[in-house]
């Protein structure tokens, strides 16, 4: 873009202008390869776990496209791994988090019920604690990419419910992010494989 704002001769706003675009097609292919390999790896790694799963997603982690974290739909419970282009073999080292459904038995029709549910398209997990419920979109992972055992889930929200306890809106709860350049040494670490 820079190239294109000083130079003013068609040749080298030609030449500007293929490079990006060579750039940002050779990304995008690459991209999709990368998912297509990772997706594959996290479906051929829980089968030789013999996890029956009902779907499974995959994303890239943070700041890159070789790292990626996949997670399984196994009755009520998510199983989740990481998978770097480089590695060797599949994965073999999966996360099992229990999804707490029968948490929201009773209030499957409550409005802010059916709304989170078509958000997080069935990748969440219920949280209880003393203030309620908390419903957590784990698709977009963990504050620490599944790297250590202190993350959270960077996507939560907290259950209202009214004076007959329908679940009618939600409020989005901020955790503290921690130290990202640690998180990102850990995911550059582990993306050269294992």
């Amino acid at each position: 873009m820079i190239a294109l704002l000083v130079k003013r001769t068609n040749r080298l706003r030609l030449a500007a202008n293929l490079t990006g675009l060579l750039i940002s097609s050779f990304y995008l292919t690459w991209s999709a390869g990368a998912k297509m390999i990772a997706q594959g790896s996290f479906r051929q790694g829980m089968a030789s776990k013999g996890y029956q799963v009902e779907r499974v997603m995959s994303a890239p982690t943070p700041m890159n496209t070789v790292l990626w974290m996949g997670m399984g739909l196994s009755q009520d419970s998510l199983r989740i791994g990481l998978y770097s282009v480089l590695d060797p073999k599949p994965p073999l080292k999966f996360h099992s988090v229990g999804r707490n459904s029968s948490a929201l038995a009773g209030h499957e029709n409550d409005p802010a019920i059916q709304r989170l549910h078509w958000f997080s398209k069935g990748w969440y997990v219920i949280e209880e604690d003393s203030l309620g419920l908390t419903y957590s979109d784990y698709r977009f992972g963990r504050s620490d990419s599944w790297l250590t055992d202190s993350g959270h889930p960077v996507f939560n929200f907290r259950l209202i419910a009214d004076s007959s306890g329908t679940f009618v809106s939600f409020k989005q709860t901020v955790e503290p992010l921690g130290d990202p350049t640690k998180t990102l040494r850990l995911v550059y670490e582990r993306a050269k494989g294992n």
